[in-house]
């Protein structure tokens, strides 16, 4: 490309993540000319496989799929004859505490914790999974609080809290506090709810692996639709007449953003909403 020069699409979509490269094949299905730009040097978003020391691949980011809330991606599995594997639940799990110590305890059931942090833990359990399920209307009354705040406005000790820190951490990536309650409880509930969210059995969000690894998902798909992928992103500016894209050598009047919301920098979209 000379310099100077700027090469135009139809659209053109940030983030090179599942959502990312769905959209992309979709509109190039569509007959649309389409550019994915990533900031990374990989694809793939959440997912992310790496190789160990003796060669082998390993999933260290986005792992679990199921065939009940998870058409897409099932439908990729298919599509590429991947192989799935259900996850074992037969057996004890392993828990470690905030101290340091370590103990098991059969899945399925629940840590062993003295009769008050159970009983404690349970309760705002149940009470998690009853909001997640609650209409929009409902999940309002908490968007102005933290995820942590919901658990102790409603008397979670710390033990209970030290259990909504594996909910939020193992999905989102976050700290209750960190997390707006209102988020936390649309997000379980997109899901099927608390519980079903952190199932490892039939419908759960941990129910299925791929036996090949997320790498080969990826690398199966882009080989149907082959991308034109792009560097870091740099800045989106908005007008009310004529939204575009402009990057060091990328321009288009359509984008798609496909980001995480706590990946999103202010100094990336002007102006910022």
């Amino acid at each position: 490309m000379e310099v100077g020069q700027t090469k135009s699409y139809d659209v053109i979509v940030v983030g090179a993540g599942l959502s990312g490269l769905q959209a992309a094949y979709d509109i190039q299905n569509a007959g649309l000319s389409c550019l994915v730009l990533e900031a990374r040097d990989r694809v793939g978003g959440k997912t992310w496989t790496r190789k160990t020391k003796n060669g082998k691949l390993v999933d260290v980011g986005a792992a679990w799929i199921n065939d009940t809330n998870q058409a897409r991606i099932y439908e990729w599995t298919k599509r590429l004859n991947l192989d799935l594997i259900e996850q074992n639940t037969n057996g004890y799990c392993v828990m470690q505490e905030e101290d340091g110590s370590v103990g098991l305890f059969e899945y399925g059931s629940v840590p062993k914790f003295s009769p008050q942090e159970t009983e404690n833990m349970i309760k705002i359990r149940d009470l998690v999974e009853s909001l997640s399920h609650a209409t929009t209307e409902v999940h309002r009354q908490y968007d102005n609080m933290t995820f942590e705040q919901l658990v102790r406005k409603h008397g979670g000790g710390s033990t209970a809290l030290a259990t909504a820190k594996i909910w939020t951490r193992a999905m989102l990536g976050r700290d209750p506090f960190q997390v707006s309650a209102m988020y936390v409880l649309d997000y379980y509930k997109r899901l099927g709810g608390l519980l079903q969210a952190r199932s490892d059995r039939k419908d759960g969000g941990q129910y299925l692996r791929i036996r090949q690894d997320c790498h080969w998902l990826l690398a199966r798909a882009c080989e149907l639709r082959p991308l034109a992928l792009a560097g870091a992103v740099g800045l989106c500016k908005e007008f009310a007449a004529n939204p575009y894209m402009n990057t060091k050598d990328f321009e288009r009047s359509y984008w798609e953003l496909l980001l995480p919301d706590d990946l999103l920098k202010k100094d990336l979209i002007q102006p910022f909403p």
